[in-house]
């Protein structure tokens, strides 16, 4: 009887799945991600204090790469590491490299690439900015790079018109700078990489101050990480008429009984597409599914019953749907209009004595046109 209870219960779910859309699929995506770009430039090869530059560097990132958890993906770029004096100027320019592949794990990688560094070349600040989304493939994280430099650009690039330039591409990054014994003219010109990104800038003028200054950025993004996977509470619509409305890019909680749809609302623009990720603990045998519909509440897609995602208790997943895929796998072509859009999660706990459980979401939005 138990179990014709249970078929029963399953199949009433599917039935009232049919008047969603679904779509989804596993996250393996990191929120965020930090790339360390570090000047190796000839002129890192001056003593500050009685100790060169370069040495002085690779200190301050072994200290602060030791306090940061290995789950944080990194990697590291390295530029003027390498100069042939027989080679043309275009050619030194381009001494730029990923030398650490950003990943979880990365850090006493990063530290020995960092050690073996031995300033020889110029400062191609601008063409190793340009090389940011070879560097970074995820197009679903946040994109941190945290840039040591002792010297402005050097081979006539414009660091500014790369990240405008990239911006209007749609890879957004944030840069954050760190001026290690400057001048006037290149911190002017940090600040402004770091202004125009949406970055930070700090001066260091020794050893402490810089070891000081990239704890500061490092502990900026990985509070951010914090803030963000604790959520911001928030009440949900039971309908759509109820709909929530709420932002982009923000990371709010909330609490889901077994049966319970939530409902939330998201402002868009005609041609825009819509993805949602979730992460959920279960505390029963349970199933959870997302559903994505555009403002006329008609379902953007679907993907059969395959939505459904089986959770054991104590299990934690992180799951993702989009409207990017049209209804009965044709490609959608963004939402019709601009208005307010929909999306809900429901809880199907397959025990009567499943509690309430937590779950934590996101909504982004891609831009009509947007890559």
């Amino acid at each position: 009887m138990k179990k014709l209870f249970l078929a029963l219960k399953l199949s009433v779910a599917a039935v009232m799945l049919l008047s969603f859309c679904i779509f989804t699929a596993p996250s393996f995506a990191a929120d965020k991600l930090v790339l360390f770009m570090v000047d190796s430039s000839g002129s890192m090869d001056e003593s500050l204090g009685g100790r060169k530059k370069i040495d002085i560097a690779k200190e301050a990132m072994a200290n602060v790469l030791g306090e940061i958890s290995e789950d944080l993906p990194m990697g590291l770029r390295v530029y003027g590491h390498e100069f042939d004096k027989n080679a043309a100027q275009e050619d030194n320019c381009k001494v730029s490299e990923l030398v650490v592949p950003i990943g979880k794990g990365t850090k006493a990688q990063i530290i020995q690439r960092v050690n073996m560094l031995t300033p020889r070349g110029v400062t191609p600040i601008a063409y190793s900015l340009s090389k940011a989304p070879d560097d970074f493939t995820s197009v679903d994280a946040e994109r941190f790079i945290v840039l040591v430099s002792d010297g402005k650009e050097t081979c006539g690039g414009d660091p500014l018109d790369v990240i405008e330039n990239l911006k209007k591409q749609g890879f957004k990054f944030v840069v954050h700078t760190i001026g290690f014994d400057v001048d006037e003219e290149t911190r002017a010109q940090l600040k402004a990489i770091s202004s125009t990104s949406g970055g930070m800038y700090l001066d260091a003028g020794n050893s402490k101050q810089l070891t000081d200054s990239l704890k500061t950025v490092t502990k900026e993004i990985r509070e951010k990480i914090k803030d963000e996977e604790e959520g911001v509470p928030i009440k949900p619509g039971q309908g759509f008429s109820t709909a929530t409305l709420v932002g982009t890019d923000t990371i709010y909680i909330a609490d889901i009984l077994p049966g319970e749809i939530h409902y939330f609302k998201y402002k868009v623009n005609e041609g825009d597409t819509a993805e949602v990720v979730y992460t959920v603990t279960a505390n029963c045998v349970s199933s959870f599914v997302g559903q994505i519909c555009d403002p006329d509440r008609v379902k953007m897609s679907t993907e059969g019953f395959g939505g459904w995602k089986t959770f054991k208790p104590g299990e934690k997943r992180t799951m993702r749907f989009s409207s990017a895929q049209g209804q009965y796998g044709g490609v959608a072509k963004g939402m019709p209009a601009a208005a307010e859009a929909y999306f809900s999660l429901q809880y199907d706990g397959n025990t009567s004595d499943c509690a309430p459980t937590k779950y934590t979401f996101k909504i982004r939005i891609k831009k009509a046109g947007q890559q």
